[in-house]
Formats: C-alpha cells, structure tokens, sequence
C-alpha cells in the first residue's frame, strides 16, 4: 500500500487547480466524511486488497519431543474499485451577462453548489450505497459491516423513522476513501460552447464540470460498529443513544482495533491498538441531542437557587470523537 494518507481537500491540493481546491475547501463543512475520513491515491481506478478472514487457530504451546501443526490466517482477495464522480454545469450567457456580481461570480458560485450537492451525496453513500458495486457507486456500510457481532440496537420500532450512529475505524488495513487516477477532485477551464435547449433549439452558453475518481476501501468486517434502531421520530427520545448502548458496541470491537490510549505512571499518554488508525462516531443532529438528554441531571426541585442542570453537547462517546453529519436520515428501516 502506498504511504500516503491524505483527505479529500489534501488530495486536490497536490493535484488540482488552484480553483478545485477553492471549492472542496469552501463545501467541506457540508460533507464531513469527506472532510474527516483519510484515504489514498491510487493509480488506476481499481486494486486488489488481501483481507484477513480469521486468525490462526491452534495451540499455543507444545510438549517436548512432539510437533506442532502448521498454522495460518483465512484470506480473501478483493477488488476495491473507484467510482466516477461527475458535476456538469453548463449557464447560459445570456445569465452571466445580466448578472450585477460579474461573470467570475456567477460561476464560482455555481461550481461551489455543485460540489456541495456531490459531496453531500457522496455522505449518503457512505451509509447507504448500493447493496453491490454498480456504475451507481461503491457498496455503504450498512452493507459491507458485520452485523451479526458489531451491531446493538437502541430498540427503537417506529416503522420509517429511526437512525443509526457508527463507529468507524478509519486506517489503511480497516476504512478508508481512495482516490482514483492519483487525483481528487478537478474542475477545468469554463469554456464558451454551443448547446441545445430542451426543445432542440441553439444558443451559447458556459459549460465545465467537477470530476474526480473515488471509492470506498473496506478491508476487515469489524473495523466498524453500528448502533441501530435509535429512535428519532418527531424529537421523541424514546430510545436515544445513550453512552451505555455506546460502551457495548465499544466492547464488540475485537482488541487492538479500536484506536486507544490510557495514562501511563509518569502521568504521560500511552496509547496503543490499531497503530495509525483513528475511530470516529457519525450520527446526525437528533441523535447527538438524544445522546446529550440522556446525560441530562435534575438534582432536586428546580429553584433559581438550584437550576436545571443540562449536559454540554457531546464531543465524544466512550473516548472517541463524534463526527455530525445530516447524510444519516431519520427514515431508515427498523433493524
């Protein structure tokens, strides 16, 4: 594997023009998958990875004098492939001559809405992608995630309207973004063009597009965790996120997945687990605010002497940084 490591807007810096870069950089507050997850560049558009299955199994010792079986890991090789990212714009000139805010304007301000509405298509399929790989895009991790032993519910049963929050581990050997043809995103030169209307008719217009090759690397079944059926549905907290259903899914992490650290006797962080990785937790809005009730303390009467007392917005459940993002809907399945 290649040592790079980079996000979305490292990417475009080292490979696209100085006005790509001004637009990943202006919308990725919107898609903060995009924005927080590390990936690689590629060469191509697809490569194969080698996927640990099972470790070895077998005893660990022997007796003097007897053998030992031979002892090995299950692989399987997969094909991680790239998807084509595409944004076509095309204004009429007719539009950016009348405009007051100049021609410039108009379409770096078209460019930043195309990319936004990308990227945040790209956060939904991230959770939501195709149950297999099509020209559509790359498999979401309701899919790809092992549901039988990383999955806890928060028993929710409202038909339609109950979410998830993940914890993903975000590292070279678990989930990471890839970025075909060694590039992120590119956005080209506007260029006058002849174009036709809906009814065949010619006119002039301004015409370029955002484009870029990306993917989705997932390499080990258990680098992420989901807690399902969290109910949602018109602010109820029912059954909210709370940090006992997220210390449960912690604990069905395998050990050395997960990214930890603990205070060492010189009162110095030590941390150890997944080397390099990082873990993250993505939930949207209502699920951060069930999590943060569900925190909430009332001691005793409420008086001006004694107030309500409310706990801050989360940053954090069980040690690992949340990650809000709207791509997470309220109307999933319930589980």
């Amino acid at each position: 594997m290649a040592d790079k490591f980079l996000t979305l807007l490292d990417i475009t810096k080292q490979t696209g023009t100085d006005q790509a870069v001004g637009v990943v950089e202006e919308i990725r507050t919107f898609a903060p998958e995009a924005n927080v997850l590390m990936g690689r560049p590629i060469s191509g558009t697809t490569y194969k990875s080698l996927v640990r299955t099972s470790l070895p199994a077998g005893p660990t010792f022997r007796k003097a004098n007897q053998g030992s079986g031979i002892l090995s890991s299950a692989w399987d090789q997969k094909i991680q492939q790239c998807f084509y990212l595409d944004g076509q714009m095309q204004i009429d000139e007719a539009v950016l001559s009348a405009s007051e805010f100049g021609e410039d304007f108009v379409l770096a301000n078209e460019a930043v809405g195309v990319m936004r509405q990308k990227l945040i298509n790209l956060g939904s399929q991230f959770y939501y992608g195709n149950p297999s790989d099509t020209d559509a895009g790359f498999r979401g991790l309701q899919y790809l995630y092992d549901s039988t032993n990383m999955g806890t519910t928060a028993g929710g049963s409202a038909a339609g309207a109950v979410s998830s929050a993940y914890l993903v581990v975000n590292s070279l050997d678990c989930v990471h973004l890839i970025y075909g043809k060694e590039q992120g995103i590119q956005l080209n030169a506007w260029l006058r063009q002849q174009v036709k209307d809906i009814n065949g008719m010619n006119f002039f217009a301004k015409v370029n597009n955002l484009a870029g090759w990306i993917g989705l690397s997932f390499n080990y079944s258990k680098a992420v965790g989901r807690v399902y059926d969290i109910d949602n549905a018109s602010g109820s907290t029912a059954h909210p996120l709370t940090d006992a259903l997220g210390a449960t899914l912690i604990a069905q992490f395998p050990v050395g997945v997960l990214p930890e650290s603990f205070t060492g006797t010189e009162g110095q962080k030590v941390s150890y687990g997944a080397g390099s990785s990082r873990a993250f937790w993505f939930m949207n809005r209502p699920t951060r605010l069930g999590l943060q009730k569900s925190r909430s303390v009332i001691v005793g009467a409420i008086t001006a002497a004694t107030p309500m007392q409310f706990a801050p917005t989360p940053v954090e459940l069980g040690g690992h940084p949340i990650v809000v993002t709207d791509s997470l809907t309220n109307t999933e399945t319930v589980v």
